[in-house]
């Protein structure tokens, strides 16, 4: 699990680190020292957990938040201000401890975060345990769920809070992460051929070898293959399904 701490008091990270490190020693931490770092942050290393503080300079904990309107990640607020809690509880924060903390109380916190994300998308990790890769899962559209088959999926890339399914006729978005899609989903049909996408070699009509690689999908998207790449995309392209 990677948690990223965010608080503007070097102290106070800490305190929330050892915290962390009592708890579990097979945690990632990862530390934000202001509201703008954890954004860079959130987007780039797509962390489990965010602890956060509310009242930071210049960007406040709810302004982090208001960033990822639908984010993948699950919240923690650490704060020394009672005030606050109702407008955390309505960003859909898993907890809201008060400082100074204890161990106990943050365990507790902890405990809640686990449960909850066992809870979510149980649908969809019943259908990714139904097969060795993933073949389908529910995007869910206001009050109905949208049932998406990777097959019908062109390419994926990852957007702030997860990631935005492109078909040949729409996008959805979803709070999945993409490493989770790279995770799941078959490696001979799918390949992350750019830091931020993921392409279906089935939705490919055309490729131009230059530099940079320039894959033209039957929709008419073009994408470029990120140099670090090139050698892998190359290997997977000129391998048989």
């Amino acid at each position: 699990m990677r948690v990223l701490v965010v608080d503007d008091e070097a102290h106070a990270r800490q305190s929330v680190i050892d915290l962390l490190q009592q708890y579990s020693s097979a945690i990632d931490i990862v530390e934000a020292c202001d509201g703008v770092e954890a954004v860079e942050i959130i987007a780039k290393e797509e962390p489990d957990l965010v602890i956060l503080d509310v009242e930071m300079p210049a960007v406040s904990g709810f302004d982090v938040l208001r960033q990822f309107p639908n984010r993948s990640f699950d919240v923690i607020f650490v704060t020394a201000y009672s005030e606050f809690a109702v407008e955390a509880f309505e960003q859909s924060a898993c907890d809201y401890i008060m400082k100074p903390l204890r161990q106990q109380r943050f365990n507790l916190a902890m405990e809640k975060h686990r449960r909850r994300r066992g809870d979510l998308s149980s649908l969809n990790r019943q259908l990714i345990a139904s097969g060795i890769y993933m073949d389908s899962f529910f995007i869910k559209i206001g009050s109905k769920a949208n049932h998406i088959f990777t097959r019908d999926i062109p390419w994926i890339e990852a957007s702030q809070g997860g990631t935005d399914i492109h078909l040949s006729d729409r996008s959805y978005g979803s709070d999945f992460s993409l490493a989770l899609f790279e995770e799941q989903l078959d490696p001979r049909v799918f390949f992350r051929v750019r830091r931020n996408i993921i392409v279906n070699r089935k939705f490919i009509e055309r490729i131009t070898f230059g530099y940079p690689i320039i894959l033209h999908l039957y929709d008419g998207t073009e994408i470029r293959v990120a140099k670090d790449r090139r050698s892998r995309v190359r290997q997977w392209l000129e391998s048989t399904n």
